[in-house]
């Protein structure tokens, strides 16, 4: 975390944010069973995403006001945040690679775009006209 009174505690499926002014921990977030989690990468001051190297791996809202798991990525590689991107595998069907036997594509890499909550309702505006 990018606070210096908060810590994140994970275990096998649980996660925990403990304060270390007010000395309370909270209730847990629970995770995916079986996920290979190893590493915090801290995206700001609210958003943390507890991953692992190709399998799943959540993203957690760690803000003052909230705590929780907002949702779960599979084939997660890593995050970019120059470019506040995300990216996974992705496993892209093709006719070609179908006809050969191949159900997808592991080698293919997924990318998605955090957006801001302006930036969505801006998105929204234009989609209303």
């Amino acid at each position: 975390l990018r606070d210096p009174y908060r810590l994140l505690i994970g275990y096998e499926d649980e996660v925990f944010l403990y304060s270390l002014e007010k000395k309370t921990l909270s209730e847990a977030a629970t995770l995916e069973k079986d996920a290979p989690y190893r590493k915090w990468i801290a995206l700001d001051s609210t958003t943390v995403i507890y991953g692992g190297d190709g399998g799943y791996s959540c993203m957690l809202d760690v803000s003052q006001d909230h705590f929780g798991v907002l949702y779960s990525v599979e084939g997660f590689l890593g995050y970019d945040p120059e470019k506040d991107n995300l990216y996974f595998y992705s496993q892209i069907y093709s006719m070609d690679k179908l006809s050969q036997g191949v159900d997808g594509d592991e080698l293919e890499m997924g990318r998605i775009k955090r957006y801001t909550e302006e930036e969505i309702v801006e998105m929204a505006r234009e989609m209303a006209g």
